[in-house]
């Protein structure tokens, strides 16, 4: 029985087979997609890989736009390295200057005076457009104050670059 998936499966379904993949692999692209994932995307392949470990079972996909099959030694790899696998999450709140937003690409760069260091990254999803073309207006090239949520991937003794996700800015806290 074959099933036409919609694109969004597809496209899902492609992601999966991708991860599980190089989950088994010594490859840093695994620990570059999960530093932007949502941090369940990684429990989830976790529990899938180690179930279908225990099991002894292979895995055969064809979905989306590939056609992979996962024997069971690559899914017992997999799955030991999934396991080794952990999402670190700080939230950092400092003072600096905003200097500069892409809006259109969601980017942000902050100049964190107090290391001299300059942090880029992301903006959330949760800071509407609107929202930003405020922030923009307000706090570009000004001291402000903002919350930036820093992201790492552990995978057993190797740690990735940080991810770094702009969460909030505003005024300078009055001391």
């Amino acid at each position: 029985m074959q099933l036409k998936l919609s694109s969004d499966l597809s496209q899902a379904v492609d992601e999966t087979i991708d991860l599980l993949a190089l989950a088994a692999s010594e490859d840093e692209e695994l620990s570059t997609r999960l530093l932007v994932a949502d941090g369940r995307l990684l429990d989830k392949l976790r529990e899938f890989a180690s179930l279908v470990d225990r099991s002894e079972a292979t895995v055969s996909v064809f979905g989306g736009t590939k056609r992979v099959e996962l024997d069971r030694f690559h899914m017992a790899k997999a799955s030991g390295a999934l396991s080794q696998t952990q999402i670190n999450t700080h939230q950092l709140e400092l003072n600096g200057i905003l200097s500069g937003l892409l809006p259109a690409k969601r980017q942000f760069e902050f100049e964190y005076l107090e290391e001299e260091q300059t942090l880029s990254g992301r903006i959330s999803a949760e800071i509407s457009h609107a929202a930003l073309l405020d922030i923009a207006r307000k706090y570009i090239l000004q001291p402000c104050h903002a919350t930036i949520q820093r992201r790492t991937v552990t995978r057993g003794s190797k740690v990735s670059e940080p991810s770094f996700t702009l969460l909030s800015v505003q005024n300078v806290p009055e001391e």
